[in-house]
């Protein structure tokens, strides 16, 4: 395999092993029915002397004749270091270069548009804080403006009358447009908390309902038992309207299991006192049997006949 310095050559390199790649099935195919149609125009002799001869040259060849299937390219930098890879290994490389280029470039979209968002919420908080700043000044000097004109006479001096109702009057417009503005940012951060209040309960009724961490029978009836558990434990209504994490709806399911046995507590106690007691079973004495039955009519009759029968018992 030749050197390669340029990346021209190396281009080369990998065009010309794909197209051997491509056309050496069909260069095998040539050179196997060669011999076939050699041995169909002569004797059969000689034919079998010629396949005897190609086993044998097979054999001593074989590394010559089959070439690889993987062929390597090879190529020497500018600073003359020299390199040698498989046109295979080539190729998963860049594959996986591509793969890695993708997921890099994906990630670094999302980081910049989370910086984009957090920037947009830091400027939107920004100016929320300079127009409330603005209107606590506007209120100080309409205040301010209100004590002027009761301090001036209209008759004595009408002109300072006027210009400082005129004032006033801008002054008050300019305090609503401020106030028009604050409501207008108060109302689209609202609209925005609900938006993902909403998702995040849209989020949890799907882990609840389904799935391998769902609650048997999570409904309606069920949430307004969890709800009165959480009454029972002190929290209010806004505060149980605000829960939307589903760890925190499964700690107040358990609660509610935990209170329902509590509840059926005494009246299983009470069932168990007023239970019955049982007699205790009686058992009847079995007759006896084989040596006892023999030994016992021996101590009551102590004869020849039931001694005789005890000693069979022992041989």
């Amino acid at each position: 395999m030749s050197e390669i310095a340029t990346l021209e050559q190396f281009s080369e390199q990998l065009a010309q092993a794909d197209e051997y790649q491509g056309d050496s099935p069909q260069a095998e195919d040539v050179e196997l029915a060669q011999p076939e149609a050699e041995a169909q125009g002569d004797d059969q002799p000689e034919a079998e002397e010629t396949e005897v001869e190609q086993e044998k040259d097979g054999e001593e060849g074989q590394a010559e004749e089959q070439p690889s299937e993987d062929p390597v390219i090879e190529w020497e930098t500018a600073s003359g270091e020299k390199y040698s890879v498989p046109v295979s290994e080539l190729k998963n490389g860049y594959m996986r270069q591509a793969d890695y280029t993708q997921k890099t470039q994906e990630l670094a979209r999302l980081r910049e548009a989370a910086q984009q968002q957090i920037q947009q919420q830091f400027q939107e908080v920004q100016q929320y804080a300079q127009e409330l700043g603005q209107l606590q000044l506007q209120s100080a000097y309409i205040q301010q403006l209100e004590a002027q004109i009761t301090q001036i006479n209209r008759h004595d001096d009408p002109v300072a009358y006027n210009a400082a109702v005129n004032e006033l009057i801008l002054a008050q417009q300019k305090q609503q447009q401020l106030t028009a503005q604050i409501a207008q940012v108060q109302q689209r951060r609202m609209a925005e908390q609900q938006q993902a209040f909403l998702a995040a309960q849209q989020k949890a009724a799907q882990e609840l309902t389904s799935g391998p961490n769902a609650l048997p029978g999570f409904g309606k009836e069920l949430v307004q038992k969890l709800n009165e558990t959480g009454r029972a434990y002190g929290l209010d209504d806004q505060e149980l309207s605000l829960i939307t994490d589903p760890r925190h709806i499964r700690i107040l399911h358990d609660a509610m299991k935990y209170r329902e046995l509590q509840a059926k507590k005494p009246a299983v106690v009470n069932k168990v006192k007023q239970a019955p007691i049982k007699p205790p079973k009686q058992t009847s004495s079995k007759p006896a049997v084989g040596v006892e039955q023999d030994l016992k009519r021996f101590k009551t009759k102590p004869d020849v006949d039931s001694l005789a029968k005890l000693l069979q018992h022992a041989m």
